[in-house]
């Protein structure tokens, strides 16, 4: 009997042991590495527990957390592949997250197609909603990172945040999100603003310039073609009713758009028949992809030409450029790419974007060249000192009737148009020259045409000013007297000639 009452005594006092040791790990906190949705070192957008979120037949919530508080005239939108490509506005089919009454929960419903280009691609970005007052094309999204979650944020454009599917799950949880930049200021617009962006040379006749971006909805069409002024070096385009808050942009730049590849292409259900840009095989491209005619220009690769990209694309660092279009500036302009600054007394002193520095790359795709084109793009930031030259020259009688270019190592050998005196005697023109080219000895002609005949100006009959100021008819048999030469080594005014014949 006594070793019985032993037993249950042990066994007694065993099972007390076993309640608190299941009482103290019960007491104890939880492991978080043990449950990846409470870890706190894990980034935005891992899987916390499952909420319950409505359904909807045929289509899939997508749900995410946010615990921050939102304007009134604010809410978080999903953009991405299913909602038409990453469009912009709830028009175009973006989703307005909807939150859950009482908790930090937030959704949309859409029906995923996972044959759809980049299905399973997203963004949430915060932006004005209906309550703003503003008309459906400011509403949604706007293209500024400071809005985008901090999450969506980590994927260098072009790629994107993304979520599973399994083909089955009625729901989907995109994690917690958070914003630590945001501010979505009270809803303004400016009637009126000037968008200017100024360069270093003047560009040709044909030269297009494109400024597109986040304020005209990333417009690729004509209507992102910018207006010069009249010596061509500074292009502008006028947004009205314009959203004031920061946009996203790029310049585009074409040295001449008559070299441009395109083709004709014949009526489909959405365009009529028309003319557009083709690739290297003949299809039709948009503006980022249009090519130079390979005649025109084009990259030797081991004896093979390859097609290079019409356009110069202006960045900065590789990325968009970005604007602040704010309320003071309405009537007035914004300088685009820091082209333009004012001095003390008031007056505009142009610095301009210097194409000449424009890279030749390969066109890759995720850091693969496609074998087939190249790109040419531009930083902002890349800019050489330069000085502004006037050149003059008096000729002995007036020249009337007639057109007179410059021409030599200061702009190129291209040919720049003069500007006559009101006696029609003394012709001159401002080049803006960088540094490092100015110099002694510099060859030059001035060139006198019948008429203003286009770039070329040395496939037609001509006048050319030459060596010492002697002139010669071109194709008159006359003798060339050569390049006359000339010293600029600093800002200011350089006399060519001041007593050169113009022959009849």
């Amino acid at each position: 009997m006594k070793n019985v009452k032993r037993i249950l005594t042990l066994l007694v006092v065993l099972a007390m042991v076993f309640t608190c040791v299941i009482a103290l790990a019960a007491c104890q906190p939880e492991d978080p590495t043990k449950d990846p949705s409470k870890d706190p070192s894990k980034d935005p957008g891992t899987t916390p527990p499952s909420t319950d979120v409505p359904v909807v037949d045929g289509k899939v919530t997508l749900y995410w957390t946010y615990k921050g508080t939102l304007p009134s005239y604010g809410s978080i939108w999903f953009t991405g592949g299913m909602t038409n490509g990453f469009k912009q506005r709830p028009s175009e089919g973006v989703l307005e997250g909807q939150k859950i009454e009482g908790t930090d929960v937030y959704y949309v419903q859409t029906a995923l197609d996972q044959s759809v280009n980049q299905w399973n691609e997203y963004a949430l970005v915060i932006g004005y909603n209906a309550s703003s007052g503003l008309p459906d094309g400011k509403l949604g999204v706007e293209w500024q990172d400071s809005l985008k979650s901090d999450y969506c944020r980590t994927f260098p454009y072009p790629s994107n945040a993304t979520f599973e599917w399994d083909g089955k799950a009625t729901s989907i949880n995109l994690g917690e999100h958070t914003w630590k930049e945001a501010n979505l200021p009270e809803p303004e617009e400016a009637e009126s603003v000037e968008l200017k962006i100024t360069f270093a040379q003047s560009l040709g006749e044909n030269a297009q310039v494109r400024i597109i971006g986040a304020f005209n909805g990333w417009d690729t069409t004509d209507g992102a073609i910018a207006t010069a002024n009249n010596d061509r070096t500074v292009y502008s385009i006028t947004l009205t009713d314009i959203l004031c808050t920061g946009y996203v942009y790029k310049v585009l730049v074409c040295e001449d758009a008559t070299h441009i590849k395109t083709a004709d292409f014949p009526a489909t259900d959405d365009t009529a028949a028309h003319k557009g840009f083709a690739d290297a095989e003949g299809n039709e491209v948009n503006v980022w992809d249009a090519l130079y005619e390979t005649s025109y220009m084009s990259k030797d690769v081991d004896g093979t030409a390859y097609p290079v990209r019409a356009f110069v694309e202006i960045n900065s660092n590789g990325d968009n450029m970005t604007v602040n279009i704010d309320k003071m500036f309405e009537g007035s302009y914004i300088d685009l790419a820091n082209t333009v600054s004012e001095t003390i007394e008031g007056t505009q002193v142009k610095k301009g974007i210097d194409l000449s520095l424009a890279v030749t790359q390969e066109h890759k795709s995720d850091d693969v060249w496609d074998g087939k084109t190249f790109d040419r793009k531009l930083d902002q930031d890349a800019s050489e000192p330069t000085v502004a030259v006037t050149f003059t020259i008096t000729f002995t009688t007036a020249v009337e009737g007639k057109f007179v270019y410059l021409a030599g190592e200061m702009e190129g050998w291209k040919g720049t148009l003069m500007t006559a005196s009101a006696d029609n005697k003394t012709f001159s023109v401002t080049i803006v020259i960088k540094e490092k080219d100015l110099g002694t000895g510099k060859g030059f002609k001035v060139v006198i045409l019948d008429s203003a005949l286009g770039n070329n100006l040395w496939i037609y009959p001509r006048t050319e000013v030459g060596g010492k100021g002697v002139s010669h008819r071109n194709g008159d048999g006359d003798p060339d007297p050569g390049n006359a030469s000339v010293d600029y080594t600093a800002a200011g005014t350089v006399n060519l000639f001041a007593d050169a014949v113009a022959l009849n």
